[in-house]
């Protein structure tokens, strides 16, 4: 189970980190105005296990961070801003506040070499956290350029 698990995940990040560097023109016939829907690149890919979850950092062309969430295993689904906070520590890659109309997240990345559960390894671990939860998983900065 938990390897198809891993799998899914993997297929879902795959499938979403390709819809997310794409511009998309409006042609519909009813608003003949073309106008480019920001494009996004995708920077950061982290999740975990037990409950499954993951996230994506994507920034804008301006500039501007978003945040994709899934959280127990896809049932929950947050999107929104992504404010950048001051590094806590000397091993600390990036902290952020995930922000959206349900709660504030922090979500913090430290340059500590990860494992998952289906032994790939990842450069970073990351933590997803509010008042209530903690939640532990692996993740890599990506390049877009």
């Amino acid at each position: 189970m938990k390897s198809f698990t891993i799998f899914t995940f993997c297929v879902s990040l795959i499938a979403l980190s390709s819809s997310c560097n794409k511009t998309v023109k409006n042609e519909s016939p009813n608003h003949p105005e073309h106008y480019e829907v920001p494009s996004f690149d995708t920077i950061y890919t982290g999740g975990g296990n037990e409950p499954g979850w993951r996230v994506l950092l994507l920034q804008e062309s301006t500039g501007k961070l978003q945040f994709d969430l899934l959280l127990d295993y896809g049932e929950s689904h947050l999107i929104g801003d992504v404010d950048s906070l001051p590094s806590p520590g000397p091993n600390m890659a990036a902290h952020f506040v995930l922000r959206n109309a349900s709660k504030p997240l922090i979500l913090s990345i430290t340059n500590d070499a990860c494992v998952d559960d289906g032994d790939q390894q990842y450069e970073t671990s990351v933590t997803l956290s509010d008042q209530k939860f903690v939640l532990k998983g692996c993740g890599r900065f990506i390049t877009t350029k």
